[in-house]
Order: structure tokens, then C-alpha cells, then sequence
């Protein structure tokens, strides 16, 4: 156990963060303003696209495939026109090929300074495959970064979607240790993956997940997202405490990264 993991094995268990001042039914009102009102640097800086999450361009229906793959066309394009620096997709399938593809040819044919997302969950269980697949996360994500040409890291980065149960391959040192090698930049934890702290009225993040982002998180150029199961039902107030807890967690962790040095 190095010196970051034993600060956090300390530390994450004590960690208390209280609700924000205001009740679970307080919802901060949208921000109604037109498109057109948005600067290009405010678009540029404090958006992220994300594909639609109906979006399947390897399902087993040829219909809903097709479909997919003109649409996420269609949303790339206007990403593009929008002026963003970045998007999301998530993986669905431990083999896409014609996701890959469809990625692959984009990006060589655009002079875009927008770069895709592909979030890589922690857990095989959220991706479609077949019982005689052996592979792991990490070989999903070698094995469509090879299909995308190794794309540059400028334009095509890992991300990593933590979810509440995470594989072996995501505790073991060795194995984490294989995401250092690869263009890994940015995190999801889903608001179900925090657990109650010392009192009803608490969060935190459970040790695992905590040590994961002691081991790869980047402070020069990570970044993370909080995100619902469904966010329709999260409430934001949960939200915020989620996103306070994981700001907490990577403060320290950059804190002991330099203190360390």
C-alpha cells in the first residue's frame, strides 16, 4: 500500500459532509436563456455534449442500428457546430464495431477541435456480451481503441464509469495499473455507488472506489461527473452532495500527490 492509499484508508472513513441549506425538495431553477446567448468561450468552457443514450449503433436490430448511426452523425456534427471541446458515449456492447467505425471516420474526416469521451464501465455486467467472453473492461476498451485506429489522445480518451459494484480487476494493483498506460482522463460515479456515512444525513464513498481514483486520477487534466441512475428521480440536492464529496476526496488527493513528492 503506497502513501496515497494509506492517507485515504485513514481519512475516507472519517470523512462527514452535512446536507446543503435547503430541503430535499429544493430544485435551482434552469438556466433560461437561449442558445444563441451563450458566447462561444462560455460553450467552449462549461459545456460537455453528451450522445443521446438511446443511441445503438451495434444493436441486434438492424432497424434501431441504422437509425442510431444517422443520428449520432447528426449530434456529432452539431457538437461540432456548437463549438464544444468535448462529448460523451458510452460503451453498451463489449464488441462495437460499427460504433468504432463510425467514430474512426468522423474524426479523420473533421477538422474539429472536439474530443469524444468513450466511458468504459467498471463492471462487465453493464455491457452486453456473450457468456463465452472472457475479457475484461480494460480489454474492451484496448480492443475498440484498436478498431478506432489508436486514435490520437487529442481527440479519442478512455473514461471510466464508476458504477456501485465494481470488477477484481478494478481492486487489484497490478490490473489498475494497466489504465496508466492509456489515454484516461476523465471519471463518472453514479450516485448509487456512495454509502452512508456515520450518520443518515451523510455520504461517502466507499474505499474502493476512493483508492481507484487515488491510483489514476490526473489533477492536470481530469475531470469528473456525478451522475443519477436516473436523473429524472435524483434529486439535485443529492446530486450536490455527491459532487461536494468527490470535490473533497480529489482535493486531498491532489494535497497528498504533493506533499508526497
Amino acid at each position: 500500500m503506497n502513501l496515497t492509499q494509506r492517507a485515504l484508508a485513514f481519512q475516507i472513513d472519517i470523512l462527514i459532509f452535512d446536507r446543503p441549506f435547503c430541503s430535499d425538495s429544493y430544485d435551482p431553477p434552469p438556466i433560461d436563456l437561449p442558445d444563441v446567448q451563450l458566447q462561444n468561450h462560455l460553450w467552449e468552457t462549461y459545456i460537455n455534449g453528451q450522445i443521446s443514450s438511446w443511441i445503438d449503433c451495434d444493436s441486434e436490430d438492424e432497424q434501431l442500428a441504422r437509425l442510431s448511426e444517422n443520428e449520432l452523425l447528426k449530434e456529432l456534427n452539431y457538437l461540432a457546430y456548437m463549438g464544444l471541446r468535448s462529448t460523451v458515449i458510452r460503451l453498451k456492447h463489449a464488441d462495437s464495431p460499427r460504433l468504432a467505425r463510425i467514430l474512426n471516420e468522423w474524426l479523420w474526416t473533421k477538422n474539429v477541435n472536439l474530443c469524444i469521451w468513450v466511458m468504459v464501465p467498471t463492471s462487465m455486467d453493464n455491457l452486453e456480451h456473450s457468456t463465452n467472453d472472457t475479457r475484461d473492461c480494460w480489454a474492451v476498451w484496448a480492443d475498440f481503441r484498436k478498431l478506432c485506429s489508436n486514435f490520437s489522445s487529442q481527440k479519442l480518451i478512455a473514461g471510466l464509469h464508476l458504477t456501485p459494484d465494481m470488477d477484481e480487476e478494478f481492486v487489484d494493483q497490478k490490473l489498475i495499473s494497466r489504465w496508466k498506460a492509456e489515454p484516461l482522463a476523465t471519471f463518472c460515479i453514479d450516485v448509487d455507488a456512495f454509502v452512508a456515512g456515520d450518520s443518515p444525513q451523510t455520504l461517502r464513498l466507499p474505499s474502493a472506489h476512493a483508492n481507484l481514483l487515488a491510483e489514476l486520477w490526473m489533477s492536470d487534466n481530469g475531470r469528473l461527473m456525478v451522475r443519477g441512475s436516473d436523473e429524472s428521480l435524483t434529486l439535485s440536492t443529492v446530486q450536490y452532495q455527491c459532487a461536494q464529496v468527490s470535490n473533497f476526496l480529489l482535493n486531498m488527493i491532489s494535497a497528498i500527490d504533493i506533499w508526497a513528492r
